[in-house]
């Protein structure tokens, strides 16, 4: 009985010190899967739910079967993304570094990659790296904490 008013201390004090809401950013591909040939064009959106909060910076980083696939090109969109730090791809990784003087928020797409199919046969797949991040503006916190990933099947035309 006299560990009860301990343990309602306890909680009291847990509440206190933990937060309310945890963040959850996430990173994704869209399409997040498709059927394509050899020699086609497969266009994947870079996309970013912010889940409510402010975010000033991101890096995306991903790996690509290289393969299977070949990067063409990779579009940022500049009306969110206006400072470019790092964006380029090799070997399977494609790197896009960038941020924002203002904070933005929302379901967006940061970037387009377009790739050029190499095979016709198997599946592949597109991973966000460890290193990705989404950086909120208030803090400087990563609240990055989904990262799902893109399938894709190849077939001969």
């Amino acid at each position: 009985m006299k560990t009860l008013p301990f343990f309602i201390i306890f909680c009291f004090l847990f509440t206190l010190l933990v937060p309310g809401q945890i963040s959850a950013a996430a990173l994704y591909f869209s399409p997040e899967s498709a059927a394509i040939g050899q020699d086609q064009d497969l266009k994947v959106d870079i996309g970013l739910n912010t889940e409510g909060e402010s975010i000033n910076s991101v890096t995306a980083n991903f790996f690509y079967p290289a393969n299977q696939l070949e990067v063409n090109s990779m579009t940022i969109n500049d009306n969110i993304l206006s400072v470019v730090a790092e964006s380029k791809w090799n070997n399977g990784v494609v790197s896009l570094s960038s941020g924002s003087y203002i904070p933005f928020s929302g379901d967006l797409v940061l970037a387009t990659v377009d790739f050029k199919v190499k095979t016709n046969a198997g599946s592949g797949s597109l991973n966000f790296t460890q290193d990705s991040a989404v950086i909120r503006a208030t803090d400087q916190s990563n609240v990055l904490s989904k990262k799902a990933a893109a399938d894709f099947s190849f077939w001969e035309i």
